[in-house]
């Protein structure tokens, strides 16, 4: 018998809603995955997620996007960036390719100062475009090299 060839799945067009809270729980899943406990928070006040790791507290702020001509794009509220700074989030960029996902996991200090550089902009939200690569295998977000960020949740144990 002949095998039919198996076509590959084109994801469905989703609402924004559900492609947010699909992100909050692949990067809760990929927490787990590396043993790390993780909480969700029943109000999402800037920090949709806790991840506790060796019993420190990381704070989380997931961000869902699809790749539109090899570029995801972002938004982070301003003022929920900045009431959350005092906690130190961690920015976890779900980038959706097809049915792959990749993760840029960047520390609330690195997106400050991107943003104090003027490579983020956004007046009542940060604009953020991820772009990649495939030649090269880079990652870029708004220009910045960010391929150390990728898939690293062993940053968590740092």
């Amino acid at each position: 018998p002949v095998n039919p060839t198996i076509q590959k799945p084109k994801p469905p067009a989703i609402k924004s809603t559900f492609a947010g809270r699909a992100g909050e729980y692949a990067v809760a899943s990929e927490l787990l995955f590396w043993g790390y406990n993780v909480l969700f928070n029943a109000v999402d006040e800037g920090i949709d997620l806790i991840a506790d790791v060796d019993n420190k507290l990381h704070y989380i702020q997931v961000k869902t996007s699809a790749f539109v001509n090899e570029t995801a794009t972002f938004k982070i509220d301003t003022k929920s960036f900045e009431a959350t700074k005092e906690k130190q989030p961690w920015y976890v960029f779900v980038m959706r390719d097809g049915t792959k996902l990749n993760y840029a996991i960047i520390p609330f200090f690195n997106i400050d100062q991107w943003r104090n550089g003027k490579f983020i902009g956004g007046a009542n939200a940060l604009s953020i475009q991820i772009t990649y690569d495939a030649p090269s295998k880079t990652f870029k977000l708004c220009g910045i090299d960010i391929n150390m960020f990728i898939n690293t949740f062993n940053q968590f144990k740092q």
